[in-house]
């Protein structure tokens, strides 16, 4: 009796083949997200177009569409635009440029600005329960992300290529290796949390990040601190833009490295040259919060690399530091 092969439904199909696409990311963070988001919109393009293949997925009519449903569900510019991107790599289309979708701002963005449900009960309970003091002590000196806290461990306390003392993150975000600097007078505090561990303990016991904590409102603590202590050593100190200059250059030339020509890639110095003015929307936001409307460009990028590991100054300014 020959055997029957189990039948699919279109819309398995359809996944199946989507989810050989999404695997492809190299970034676990990035196939998370595409296939949630994937998933959304397989499910409206099936129930209102009766989509039967990923090609079909491609109908740029269709995406057209699922991107002013998301805009009439009150989803932000920033949102829309994550969702959209995803399904367009998946679906391998280059047209997203023609899809009509609010504009991103980033004095509209809302990592960190915008207190999510649990934040109230956070700011009144657990940011002030003493079980959580250890954890969050260390985290308004250093500023990582919760997994990179709960994956720390005793010999991650090091220095850096130019010999200040640093936090070593071995697989931080997009799985690169992370170097993040302290302000100056943290180190005796910081040492006391490895001081006679092995090098593959934990530096925290796994209890301590069984809360709801938002533990990146304390790493943009940890932003803004490092951010003024550059500025006033570049303020102040004769010299230190200079010496800050060449830590930026060289560490720029030790990890950034074109895989063809073994060289360092081209570094625009025009990012450390002047001050950003907030305009428009943004100094809308700074003038609303009491915010500064100029940041030294030096001592933003300086902030970027060595405390927060972006290389991004956008992101730099608009969620750690024009923040309230």
């Amino acid at each position: 009796m020959t055997k029957r092969h189990k039948r699919i439904s279109v819309t398995q199909k359809i996944w199946l083949e989507a989810k050989e696409r999404i695997n492809m990311q190299k970034n676990n963070v990035t196939r998370k997200n595409y296939t949630l988001w994937f998933r959304y919109y397989l499910k409206f393009a099936r129930e209102n177009f009766n989509v039967r293949s990923l090609s079909d997925c491609a109908d740029i009519k269709i995406l057209q569409t699922y991107a002013d449903k998301l805009l009439a569900e009150g989803k932000t510019a920033s949102t829309i635009h994550s969702y959209i991107s995803a399904v367009c790599s998946v679906c391998g289309v280059s047209f997203m440029h023609e899809i009509k979708k609010p504009k991103r701002h980033t004095a509209e963005y809302t990592k960190g600005r915008e207190p999510k449900k649990r934040d109230y009960y956070n700011s009144k309970y657990e940011a002030d329960d003493p079980r959580w003091k250890y954890l969050i002590d260390f985290q308004k000196k250093v500023g990582l992300r919760r997994r990179e806290l709960f994956n720390l461990c005793g010999d991650d306390l090091i220095y850096d290529e130019s010999g200040h003392f640093c936090i070593r993150v071995r697989k931080g975000k997009g799985g690169k290796m992370q170097l993040q600097r302290l302000c100056d007078g943290d180190e005796k505090e910081i040492r006391i949390y490895f001081h006679g561990l092995g090098k593959d303990e934990y530096v925290f016991p796994r209890e301590l990040f069984r809360n709801a904590l938002d533990l990146h409102r304390f790493r943009r603590e940890a932003a803004k601190k490092f951010y003024n202590e550059q500025l006033f050593k570049i303020n102040n100190e004769p010299g230190y833009a200079d010496k800050l200059t060449a830590e930026v250059k060289l560490r720029w030339s030790t990890y950034n490295i074109d895989k063809k020509t073994g060289k360092p890639k081209p570094f625009d110095e025009k990012l450390m040259t002047g001050v950003y003015v907030l305009r428009g929307k943004n100094k809308e936001y700074a003038l609303e919060h009491g915010l500064p409307l100029y940041y030294n460009k030096l001592a933003v990028l300086a902030t970027s690399i060595f405390k927060l590991s972006h290389w991004r100054l956008n992101v730099c300014l608009q969620s750690y530091l024009n923040v309230e």
